[in-house]
């Protein structure tokens, strides 16, 4: 998490940048910021090339800019058709989802897990890590709020962080293992039901489990489980839902795809390589991990496309396309903790030393363009 902290530090002065003074300064004085930047972080951070889209309020094309390349390779320039992982940004459309639901009445977001999906702790146990069946879950994440889950206070552990701890382990010969075969939503969580289970005293010792809402950890088996929660409801796979609800939003402004399985051979030669920031057992810092298994994202971090893409989709869902504006407000307005200590925030503004995260997006408050949102 370190990691993360650095680059939002280092990145949101950019962003600031970018938003207060690109009409000012023109797409040829960007190129350089942006190259400058890269140049900058290549070895650190292990930068090859960047995109910057912008798309304007009224405007229903993205402006592009593109510097470096698609892998350190460096024999293939960036451009605007070049596909990216949007990582967690993932995660603001799966919340979308839960929002359409809510305003169905089918749930609140004050409602608890064991409210909103009884069935999921009554299923029969498993001891078999990987399996096919989702075990029942842990009564502990009963009580667990929804927008708990939402804001990373639930005290469920990350499923990632737990897959390291297997392999550090030797409970699997190799992270290979993990990474290149196509995982189910319900075999990721018999890793992180089985961890809590068994080894509860190390999650509560490396505080990975907590009491709701008694600290912040972020943790991407809360957005397994709120796929999977957006499945049960909906009866239908993620991978339909976005196609269906959230992808169509593009347009004809750029690609962007559902990333849940081994990508189709045309689609993945259109992907920039993306490149390890942390040292995983028998994965080197720094190591290509643009053929791993997209599987492990899912709603966690599955979708993929351009920058374009992305303007179009952030613009519809903030500018009630993808869900009713009433409900959009939520992601601005409700349930921010400050990250250093989970607790919510009443006045983002000072309550947000660093920066808070709410709903499946962040917030920072920037002197240069006051409230700024992100991922």
């Amino acid at each position: 998490k370190e990691y993360k902290l650095r680059i939002v530090k280092k990145m949101l002065k950019t962003v600031a940048f970018f938003l207060t003074f690109h009409s000012v300064l023109g797409i040829n004085v960007i190129d350089t910021i942006l190259t400058d930047a890269m140049n900058k972080y290549e070895t650190e951070d292990y930068f090859t090339g960047l995109q910057f889209s912008y798309l304007p309020y009224n405007a229903t094309e993205s402006i592009y800019t593109n510097v470096g390349f698609t892998s350190n390779a460096k024999t293939q320039a960036v451009d605007s058709e070049t596909l990216y992982g949007w990582g967690s940004i993932t995660k603001e459309f799966v919340t979308s989802m839960l929002f359409n639901l809510q305003g169905e009445g089918l749930f609140t977001l004050t409602d608890t897990l064991q409210d909103i999906v009884p069935d999921f702790f009554e299923l029969p146990s498993s001891d078999n890590e990987g399996s096919d069946s989702m075990p029942a879950w842990p009564s502990a994440w009963k009580s667990v709020k929804l927008y708990q889950l939402l804001n990373m206070t639930s005290g469920i552990p990350d499923y990632l962080q737990v897959i390291a701890i297997l392999v550090k382990e030797d409970r699997f010969p190799s992270w290979a293992k993990l990474v290149n075969i196509n995982y189910t939503l319900e075999q990721i969580m018999t890793y992180v039901v089985d961890f809590q289970n068994t080894q509860l005293d190390l999650c509560h010792e490396i505080k990975f489990c907590f009491p709701p809402g008694s600290k912040y950890n972020y943790s991407n088996t809360s957005y397994v489980i709120a796929g999977l929660i957006a499945e049960y409801y909906f009866k239908s796979p993620l991978e339909d839902l976005f196609n269906d609800k959230i992808l169509p939003h593009v347009g004809q402004n750029g690609q962007a795809y559902y990333a849940h399985k081994e990508l189709p051979s045309d689609i993945a030669a259109k992907v920039a390589d993306g490149y390890s920031d942390i040292l995983y057992p028998s994965i080197p810092k720094g190591g290509n991990g643009t053929n791993w298994s997209w599987s492990l994202m899912g709603p966690v971090g599955g979708l993929i496309g351009d920058g374009g893409a992305l303007g179009s989709l952030v613009k519809a869902l903030f500018n009630g396309k993808i869900v009713d504006e009433t409900l959009t407000s939520q992601y601005y307005n409700d349930y921010f903790v400050n990250i250093e200590n989970g607790e919510l925030v009443e006045d983002k503004r000072t309550g947000c030393p660093n920066y808070c995260y709410g709903l499946g997006v962040s917030y920072r408050w920037s002197p240069n363009v006051g409230d700024l949102f992100f991922y």
